[in-house]
């Protein structure tokens, strides 16, 4: 319910807080990066793949540590005039897309359980 309550808190314009993952989660999302980027050599368009490394340098991608939304936030915005809105869960596809014609993405935070770290039970 953490995640939860930051989304529910959260007023668009004020920085996102950042959140202190448990040891499991990062190694979870460990788990999920290693395998996620071994496929983006085959699978990733030109686009993600020119902007990754900048991903990696400026939001802290990496197998260790799980980027912080308002670290993405504000790459996204400078890149592409988009920004992150934390949520609590599942959107109406009419607030999802509403949000996109804003140039808002909704996004959780939190990281899939480890016993099963390739499934998520949101669509």
């Amino acid at each position: 319910m953490y995640f939860g309550q930051m989304a529910l808190k959260y007023k668009y314009g004020e920085p996102i807080k950042y959140v202190e993952y448990t040891k499991e989660e990062i190694e979870t999302w460990g788990v999920i990066y290693k395998n996620l980027t071994s496929m983006y050599p085959t699978y990733a368009c030109r686009e993600y793949l020119e902007n990754w490394p900048l991903l990696k340098k400026y939001c802290g991608y990496r197998e260790d540590n799980i980027p912080q939304l308002e670290d993405v936030s504000k790459f996204l915005k400078e890149r592409t005039g988009f920004t992150i809105r934390p949520v609590a869960g599942y959107l109406s596809p009419r607030d999802f897309l509403y949000g996109l014609a804003f140039r808002v993405f909704h996004c959780t935070q939190y990281i899939r359980h480890s016993s099963d770290p390739f499934y998520t039970p949101e669509p």
